[in-house]
């Protein structure tokens, strides 16, 4: 598996107000297409399985920034489209997702220095919106 970043400039034709700016930290920001929340920013790539993991990943990156609610919502939707039966195992596959996730990501020293903070603040995002999901469960 790689994850990589498909970086905005000529994106489908896209135009700059197509998208929204989201300051993860603050020496980063990164492009979020308004639009298109499950195939942009980011790509997984190495196997059959890899569109769904696509999409399952920018759903969650898209939704950084959103409130609590909005993530228990997501949460709550993604755990009932898995496999598992409960949600503590569903949240304890998800950390240990999004940590493979940290140790595969693939581009040029800048893009990876960009996706890791992207994937250490949705790493930070989910624990604290598990323990919410987890609470309302």
């Amino acid at each position: 598996m790689h994850v990589i970043w498909k970086r905005p400039d000529g994106y489908l034709n896209a135009e700059p107000n197509d998208y929204r700016t989201v300051e993860v930290r603050e020496d980063v920001k990164i492009w979020l297409h308004q639009q298109d929340k499950e195939n942009f920013p980011f790509r997984i790539s190495g196997g059959w399985q890899d569109e769904n993991q696509t999409r399952r990943v920018n759903l969650f990156v898209n939704n950084l920034g959103a409130s609590t609610s909005s993530w228990i919502a997501l949460l709550e939707k993604d755990f009932g489209s898995s496999n598992y039966l409960s949600p503590a195992e569903y949240v304890k596959s998800l950390k240990g997702w999004v940590e493979e996730i940290l140790n595969h990501l693939k581009g040029d020293q800048w893009e990876v220095h960009v996706m890791t903070v992207v994937f250490e603040e949705l790493r930070v995002t989910l624990h604290s919106s598990c323990e919410s999901f987890l609470q309302a469960s």
